[in-house]
């Protein structure tokens, strides 16, 4: 049994709303090798939004006007 670890900052927010409760993490793994990583096509995803997210800090983050 292999065991990973993922660490996040859970400080980040999405780029679009600000928010982070709502954010989802994809991760691929493959079956014989070491570690996974982001999923190539939306490794971020906000529900939020309904779509994919940049994380940013929220001392950076800006409101769209």
């Amino acid at each position: 049994m292999r065991t990973e670890v993922f660490e996040y900052s859970e400080r980040m927010v999405c780029d679009t709303c600000g928010t982070n409760d709502q954010v989802h993490y994809n991760l691929v793994c493959f079956h014989g090798r070491d570690g996974f990583m982001q999923d190539p096509d939306i490794a971020v995803w906000c529900e939020n939004c309904g779509g994919e997210a940049d994380m940013v800090d929220p001392e950076f983050y800006e409101p769209a006007e």
